[in-house]
């Protein structure tokens, strides 16, 4: 985990919010990426006085609540079509 996680932590330290947006929206694509060890190091950060912990928040609640919304309209568009190609696949 450590060779994935300490290239992301050092952007996170250099470029901030966008290294941390970016990383929330390829988990919610559903690459592996360790959205939760991010978050708390970014937290850590803005102890330091590196990031802003209030737009640190806004930010992750924002984008967290775009991923979700994107995630149930592609359910609500596509999932029915998915969900009966698979039954007439496997039936």
């Amino acid at each position: 985990m450590s060779e994935i996680l300490n290239p992301i932590l050092t952007l996170v330290l250099n470029y901030g919010y966008p290294i941390i947006v970016c990383c929330i929206i390829a988990a919610y694509f559903g690459l592996p990426v360790p959205t939760n060890a991010i978050l708390l190091a970014a937290g850590s950060f803005s102890i330091d006085g590196n990031l802003n912990i209030f737009l640190l928040i806004l930010l992750a609640a924002v984008t967290a609540i775009i991923g979700d919304l994107f995630g149930y309209y592609l359910g609500k568009k596509f999932g029915s079509h998915v969900v009966n190609n698979l039954t007439n696949k496997l039936g």
